[in-house]
Parts: C-alpha cells; structure tokens; sequence
C-alpha cells in the first residue's frame, strides 16, 4: 500500500529540488528543469490535478499541461505538414507561436513559485 502524497511532499520535494545545485544541471532553462521533474514525479499528478487554479501548485499543473498540449501539437503538426508540404506551414508556425507562449508561462509560473517557496509563502 503507498503512502498519500499531500502538497506538504509537494512542497518539501519541489523546495529541495530548487535547493539542488544539481538540479539545475547543463545550464538548462528553469522550464526544462521542472517540465522533466514533474514528468518524472507521477506519484504527484492525481494531487497537482486536483488542485484549484487559484493554488500555487494548481496554477503550476495548469500550465504544465498546457505546456505539454502544445508540445504535443507541434510533434503533430510538425508530422502533418512534412506528409503534406508547404501548404501547411502556417500551421507550424502557430503550433510553434503557442509552444513559445506556454513555454513563457510555465517558466514565469516555475519562477514564481521558487520564489514563494524561498519565502515561506506557500503553505
């Protein structure tokens, strides 16, 4: 039987990841960083899902997965077009324009949520 995972493991767990000198390793983006943490941390999505926007943690679910959608969109739009040729590339670059932009929010989410952690304002 496994333990229930609470937002206080999810505190402590994302606290100690940011804490990490090597979390941050090959000077990748803090978006990359914490997209492959969550990824990884499967035990932690039922409770992330479950989780009100207006949470910290739920607004960090909430733009992981639109991150993820939009990753998943270019992966097809991407094979879309490369069947189907140039008429399709307008489709790419809106797929890719979408990708930037939830690419931006998730980091700014990441941050902000480092930050609060840092200070103690996420309880």
């Amino acid at each position: 039987m496994s333990a229930t995972v609470t937002t206080d493991d999810i505190k402590d767990a994302f606290l100690a990841a940011f804490r990490d000198p090597q979390f941050m390793k090959k000077h990748l983006p803090v978006w990359q960083n914490m997209n492959t943490f969550i990824h990884y941390r499967i035990d932690f999505h039922e409770v992330l899902d479950n989780l009100p926007v207006e949470h910290p943690f739920g607004q960090l679910w909430a733009a992981f997965c639109d991150l993820d959608t939009a990753m998943a969109d270019v992966h097809e739009t991407r094979k879309t077009a490369g069947r189907n040729g140039p008429k399709y590339d307008h489709w790419v670059i809106a797929a890719e324009r979408y990708l930037d932009e939830a690419r931006s929010a998730f980091e700014k989410v990441c941050i902000d949520l480092r930050t609060c952690l840092t200070f103690g304002l996420v309880v």
